[in-house]
């Protein structure tokens, strides 16, 4: 499926791009992609030949195969998953965070000063009306919202 995005499709997909030709892989004369940047090369190897005729630009075609070459295919799905893992583990400690804050019985709004805050019940702040979930959005808004601002004016 082209458009799957899975960790298990993406898992998938480095095995297919370790058995392709290995690269670094070029556009090489018009609409040939090959390993090395000139086809004379002693040890060149011609990945793929666009024949003209076919629909769509073959340099352009060609010039995009070579730039998804294998290593920068199996780069990019490692980036993406080590990513994702990051993600997992943030959430992780941040979910930590919210728990811990919510044992402490902290009843002040976390929102910083100037912003409006998304998760009243009521009018009523989240942090007295004991919904657990709507407190946990709360203090991760805020804390997003923190980070932008730090951000933006250091």
């Amino acid at each position: 499926m082209p458009n799957d995005r899975s960790d298990a499709a993406l898992r998938e997909r480095l095995v297919i791009a370790e058995k392709a030709t290995q690269g670094p892989w070029y556009h090489v004369l018009a609409a040939i992609v090959g390993t090395k940047e000139s086809p004379e090369d002693n040890d060149a190897t011609c990945i793929c030949f666009i024949e003209w005729g076919c629909s769509g630009d073959p340099q352009a075609n060609a010039a995009h195969i070579a730039a998804s070459s294998p290593d920068v295919v199996r780069a990019d799905i490692e980036e993406i998953l080590r990513l994702r893992e990051e993600v997992a583990r943030l959430n992780k400690e941040a979910d930590w965070f919210i728990e811990y804050i919510w044992n402490k019985d902290i009843f002040r709004c976390p929102m910083p000063e100037g912003y409006k805050c998304e998760h009243k019940l009521n009018h009523i702040c989240c942090l007295d009306s004991g919904e657990t979930e709507i407190r946990g959005r709360c203090w991760r808004e805020a804390a997003r919202k923190a980070v932008e601002e730090k951000e933006r004016y250091g």
